[in-house]
């Protein structure tokens, strides 16, 4: 327990997010349909390849996902914080930041996941569907999951493709296997809609999702680093367009009201915390991106000395 709240160490500890219950019921959905239906309904050949096809990618989804979902990728300086045999004290070597949630050292890339109640180490995200952040020590079992998942999302479009298109050419031939080996056409038909539509709208959900991540590892940055990005970016753009006056702190505590669009200037605290406004994660430590000079005078999150208000040009002032 931590600020009277439970921690998760992992995405099996209670409570289960309905994404994460709404996944285990749709694989299992998926895998007794594909053995019910899609089995029977093809020939010889199509049904070996499917079935490798498929249920090796079904079972690498189901042992990465497990994996994914048991790891704790919580920070070990605040593993350390809360273990009982270090009552409470530890070492500072190679730590440059402080979590006032944990009220622990923890390292510098870690974040805290209000969720979860505790730091990650390296934050990538918190994952609904699998109950569990995704940090340092699960980002690659995430991005194989991913990978995964695609393929087996593939297969079974590409394989629903093929027994709608003898549905349409050989009705009779498909409507008397249905019968015979299943009983019911037309619920048949039905349910490889169904699988054609699901696994159609997902695989091009979930390239989409490898696409992004290739993107933000060439670009050095984690997916919450691109939230809290682009959300500054947007209220920077906000603020130049409503040009509203901002006011100096000088040093020596006077004030001074100055009309610089998207910009504030004051003091630098190391202590503020920039992400008070995001409704799903909490951080004590400041985060900065690299703002070119450019971007610098217009990034409402950017604080400066006010000895440099004389330097901005004429242009920048409405």
């Amino acid at each position: 327990m931590r600020n009277g709240k439970r921690i998760k160490r992992n995405g099996f500890n209670p409570p289960f997010h309905p994404f994460q219950i709404i996944s285990w019921l749709v694989t299992t959905f998926n895998i007794c349909i594909s053995a019910i239906i899609y089995i029977p309904m093809l020939d010889f050949i199509a049904k070996a390849i499917f079935g490798i096809f498929y249920f090796s990618s079904q079972a690498l989804v189901i042992i990465i996902a497990y994996k994914a979902t048991k790891c704790d990728p919580t920070d070990p300086w605040s593993i350390e914080h809360t273990n009982p045999a270090s009552n409470g004290t530890q070492t500072t070597q190679n730590c440059e930041a402080f979590c006032t949630i944990c009220n622990c050292n923890v390292n510098p890339k870690s974040k805290h996941c209000s969720r979860c109640n505790r730091c990650v180490d390296n934050f990538d995200h918190h994952c609904k569907w699998l109950g569990n952040c995704i940090g340092q020590r699960n980002y690659k079992l995430f991005i194989w999951l991913i990978v995964s998942l695609m393929i087996n999302l593939l297969v079974i479009f590409v394989f629903s493709v093929i027994l709608l298109e003898n549905y349409f050419n050989n009705f009779g031939d498909f409507q008397d296997k249905a019968n015979d080996k299943l009983g019911n056409c037309n619920a048949v038909i039905a349910l490889i809609w169904i699988m054609a539509m699901f696994s159609g709208v997902f695989s091009l959900a979930d390239i989409y999702l490898i696409g992004l991540h290739i993107y933000l590892a060439k670009l050095g940055m984690t997916t919450f680093d691109y939230i809290i990005y682009n959300r500054n970016k947007e209220k920077s753009k906000n603020k130049i367009n409503s040009c509203k006056d901002e006011t100096i702190v000088t040093p020596d505590g006077g004030n001074i009201n100055i009309n610089i669009p998207g910009v504030k200037i004051g003091k630098i605290s190391m202590d503020s915390n920039p992400y008070a406004d995001s409704e799903d994660y909490n951080s004590s430590r400041r985060f900065d991106l690299p703002y070119d000079e450019t971007e610098l005078k217009s990034q409402s999150n950017i604080s400066v000395l006010a000895s440099d208000v004389n330097n901005y040009p004429a242009s920048n002032k409405c």
